[in-house]
């Protein structure tokens, strides 16, 4: 499962839109995170994303 993603996704969006990305390239970025997340979350994990794994790539994005 993949519980939390949809909380991932609007809080880089809202993120990216206030840090004045137009919400085309928000989009494209909260669900780079998404998949990222997804990704990084070892099948062991029981519940929600390991998004933290993947806030070096956000954090890049942005700069």
């Amino acid at each position: 499962m993949a519980h939390g993603t949809g909380d991932v996704f609007a809080s880089v969006f809202a993120g990216a839109v206030l840090r004045g990305l137009p919400a085309l390239d928000a989009s494209a970025l909260a669900a780079d995170v998404v998949c990222a997340s997804i990704e990084a979350t070892p099948d062991s994990h029981w519940y929600g994303v390991c998004f933290e794994r993947a806030i070096p790539m956000l954090a890049d994005r942005l700069a």
